[in-house]
């Protein structure tokens, strides 16, 4: 049996994505600056209250659960199930395990003068400090830092994607790019962003949580914090919004389709832990008006655009962001999307033109 659906969707050149807002989970955190979801658990830093909490963030009501003290949290990350955090009690790396349900704090290493960040690729842990970044070998029977970039100023976020470490330089307004398997050095891979505290990668976006805003009117006036991302897919990637008008967001998680956000919050308003579903994404398309068919072949597994001028290269994108297919297509061609998931996809054209099907 085949169905076609028809929509009738803007043209042009640009083309951005438009959510919606996010869930608070809880409450009354005391400025939280990491947050990292394990198991059925989330793992938050609250900086000022010396602690790592726990919350399980589908119960009924939840509830902050200390897990052990440290003063001067400012990161938290999971590896293989191993709990390692950044303090400045003791200037440095530290992990947590856990012995017959009893938290156990173990220094890795120390000699960081005011860590801020941690990022796992390879066996070795990246640790962004105030000015500079160094590594850990976390195999190794006596870890010890190592200098991988120097002289830098306040390299307040890091995430890796294949081989590439994404650096926010918080006081560059930029995100910064270091290949981990050469010799070409840092390079500057986007400006424009807002003060970016926290990065994480999720397919093939880049997530930050930018903890003062600014409009594009007025771009030295501050306005509330809020969640962008970059398609690390892209060569000059467009900025987007994902959620707006944040309380000074401060650290984000990423577990399957879910994004969590901590909030620093103020005196008025305490930190917020929050959730924001991916799925939930819409597309939005400006441009020109223009009447466009989608027909899919559910029998065949198939779709097919009908109204095409000329042959087009497109690309689908899940709804976490990541490229699933790619080829080119004329009008009436059809696309076999039966190696494709259940799920709801976005093709996107040469043209920035995107379009929305369920397989």
């Amino acid at each position: 049996m085949k169905h076609i659906y028809s929509f009738t969707i803007l043209l042009g050149l640009l083309s951005s994505y438009t959510f919606g807002q996010s869930t608070t989970i809880l409450t009354g955190l005391w400025n939280p600056t990491g947050v990292e979801p394990i198991g059925n658990q989330l793992y938050i830093a609250e900086y000022y209250a010396n602690r790592i909490v726990s919350v399980d963030p589908e119960a009924d009501n939840p509830t902050i659960n200390p897990v052990i003290d440290a003063s001067g949290i400012s990161s938290i990350l999971n590896v293989d199930g191993d709990i390692y955090f950044l303090a400045t009690d003791n200037g440095g790396l530290n992990r947590l395990r856990f012995e017959n349900g009893e938290p156990r704090r173990e220094l890795i290493v120390n000699g960081l003068e005011s860590p801020l960040d941690l990022a796992y690729h390879n066996n070795y842990i990246y640790i962004s400090d105030v000015s500079r970044i160094t590594r850990v070998d976390i195999t190794s029977d006596n870890p010890t830092l190592e200098t991988v970039i120097p002289n830098l100023d306040y390299p307040s976020g890091l995430a890796v994607r294949n081989d590439d470490l994404y650096i926010a330089e918080f006081y560059y307004n930029r995100i910064s790019r270091l290949d981990l398997t050469g010799d070409d050095g840092l390079s500057t891979y986007f400006e424009g962003v807002s003060e970016p505290w926290d990065i994480e990668v999720l397919g093939d976006y880049l997530y930050i949580a930018e903890f003062t805003g600014s409009s594009q009117e007025n771009p030295d006036e501050e306005a509330p914090g809020k969640i962008s991302r970059l398609n690390l897919t892209e060569v000059n990637p467009e900025l987007e919004d994902v959620i707006i008008n944040m309380n000074l967001p401060t650290g984000i998680g990423v577990a399957e389709n879910e994004l969590y956000i901590v909030e620093w919050g103020t005196e008025e308003e305490p930190g917020r832990l929050s959730r924001f579903d991916l799925s939930n994404m819409a597309v939005n398309d400006i441009g020109n008006f223009k009447n466009i068919q989608l027909y899919s072949n559910a029998h065949k597994n198939q779709i097919a655009l009908v109204g095409l001028d000329g042959e087009t290269n497109y690309i689908v994108y899940d709804m976490l962001g990541t490229q699933v297919l790619k080829g080119s297509i004329s009008n009436r061609d059809w696309i076999n999307v039966q190696a494709l998931k259940s799920g709801v996809y976005i093709l996107k054209l040469d043209n920035n033109q995107t379009f929305k099907f369920i397989r």
